[in-house]
């Protein structure tokens, strides 16, 4: 069980299904979580639970690890209302693409004890992939503790910062192409005659299987998809399809637009 109090602004996606997560599995006590929103119909669930609903300022003071987990421009307001209660006991986790650890220590000081993170939507059901970034003066015990907080919610990765935009790509924005991915054999299948529901699930279930089978048995993608293709059989036909349409490189050049956008929205 976490031996601090964690602050959270912020109690939409992201931020709920963090704190969802952490009281779920009894990882912190419920008077140890402080959530701040505007919107009552996000926090009102918590309250219910018995977390602590107060302001930025409060969760801010009350923290010792504070997540900031709103839109990107609403940085610029967020950090200048946090600042006078932000110290060297405190850490500060920035869950937003385009906020850079120089444009936070520009608001919180140069001193603070600052984490950019990137995760993405599928913490919402515990399976996410955060991308983490401590500034020096959050290495070490803080950085585990951030670490341990994200890893209830999926798996982790340290990365350097400049590696960010490509994290985005990768793991930030990728959910939105395997939904397209999932949705385009079912509607396929549809065409073939299967019901929606049975076509759905066929699709959604054998892209988790071949996502668990790249985890648990380490072998590269390239080999897995070469064992499921037998010579003159049917597999081997649907990816030459693939092959000849340039499936790989459709995917990099929409990792690559992310990657790009990702640059030029970045605030330093």
């Amino acid at each position: 069980m976490f031996d601090f109090k964690l602050g959270i602004i912020g109690a939409g996606n992201m931020g709920g299904a963090i704190a969802n997560r952490l009281l779920g599995a009894g990882e912190i006590v419920v008077g140890d979580i402080f959530i701040s929103d505007s919107d009552e119909k996000k926090t009102a669930p918590f309250r219910e639970k018995g977390v602590n609903i107060v302001s930025n300022t409060e969760a801010a003071k009350a923290a010792d690890i504070l997540i900031i987990a709103v839109k990107p421009d609403i940085f610029e307001f967020i950090l200048p209302e946090i600042e006078p209660f932000i110290n060297e006991n405190k850490a500060v986790v920035s869950v937003a693409a385009g906020i850079s650890i120089a444009y936070m220590e520009r608001f919180l000081g140069g001193g603070s004890k600052i984490v950019r993170t990137m995760p993405n939507t599928p913490e919402l059901v515990g399976c996410g992939m955060t991308s983490l970034c401590p500034n020096k003066n959050a290495e070490g015990t803080v950085f585990e503790r951030v670490r341990g907080i994200f890893a209830s919610v999926g798996k982790t990765v340290k990365i350097k910062e400049e590696l960010m935009d490509a994290a985005v790509a990768a793991a930030g924005s990728s959910p939105a192409y395997v939904f397209m991915f999932i949705d385009g054999m079912a509607r396929a299948a549809e065409t073939m005659g299967l019901p929606r529901e049975d076509a759905l699930l066929m699709a959604a279930q054998s892209v988790y299987g071949a996502a668990v089978m790249v985890l648990e048995t380490g072998e590269q993608p390239d080999k897995l998809k070469t064992n499921v293709c037998s010579p003159g059989g049917t597999t081997i036909e649907g990816v030459k399809s693939l092959e000849d349409d340039k499936f790989i490189d459709i995917i990099a050049r929409a990792m690559e637009k992310v990657a790009e956008k990702s640059v030029r929205m970045t605030r330093v």
